[in-house]
């Protein structure tokens, strides 16, 4: 019989590319689950976001636009999940050496921090499209008008309100989803998944909601005539809390 090769059993080589193959096609499901329940929760309860813009900006509307930018947002998913999850997976993998929950939650931050760069200005066009700003009828209306009266600066209105609402809001959300769930699962109850994700995502809205708000303002003040004039997140808050 002729000696058999290490390559044929499967050498370092090959199981370095097993290794790492399966880590890809980890990653990539994960991508297409993020977005996919990303794009799910958005036509789901995009009306309740359109709500609460219109209530965060005291705009009025009609029932027909309950719906406006909803595209937008999903295909804005898309890109976000890409970004989000990468960098969450990589930051889980560089972090395997902390609790569960810390590490979850530290990868939900820089998550958070990464996707900003892309999510930015499709959350800014979307706020200008469900307020109905002039010239912004249309997603592709407000993106011109944004870059013609703002430049590309425009599309990065509220850069650093969406930092301190997303970065705290992911760490939160994953951190006490991972501790929640174990705790569920110590005691036996059903559901677990479920129970964590739902106090996590309360607790998480419930502590980010103010600065949600200031966001919102912020985005589109550029756009509206007569709509408050705020310098940053430290004039917001002092000017919303004066009334």
């Amino acid at each position: 019989m002729g000696k058999t090769n290490q390559r044929d059993l499967g050498g370092p080589e090959d199981r370095k590319m097993l290794v790492a193959a399966g880590a890809g096609y980890a990653l990539l499901c994960e991508v297409i689950a993020g977005f996919s329940g990303g794009a799910a929760k958005t036509l789901a309860f995009y009306p309740l976001d359109t709500l609460t813009t219109w209530r965060e900006t005291r705009h009025t509307g009609r029932s027909s636009e309950l719906y406006r930018g909803c595209l937008l947002t999903v295909a804005g998913a898309a890109p976000y999940a890409c970004i989000f999850h990468t960098a969450f997976w990589a930051s889980r993998q560089a972090l395997t050496g902390l609790p569960l929950a810390a590490r979850e939650g530290l990868s939900g931050s820089c998550g958070a921090l990464t996707a900003a760069v892309v999510w930015v200005p499709f959350e800014c066009i979307k706020h200008r499209v469900q307020v109905a700003a002039p010239g912004c009828g249309t997603p592709r209306a407000a993106l011109r008008t944004t870059l013609e009266r703002e430049g590309v600066r425009g599309l990065y209105a509220g850069m650093r309100p969406t930092l301190v609402r997303n970065v705290p809001y992911n760490a939160l959300h994953f951190g006490l989803f991972a501790a929640i769930q174990r705790l569920c699962r110590a005691f036996g109850l059903p559901g677990a998944s479920a129970w964590a994700g739902a106090f996590a995502g309360a607790l998480t809205a419930l502590a980010t909601t103010p600065i949600d708000l200031i966001n919102t303002r912020i985005q589109v003040q550029g756009a509206m005539a007569g709509a408050p004039r705020y310098k940053g997140i430290a004039d917001a808050v002092v000017r919303i809390v004066r009334g």
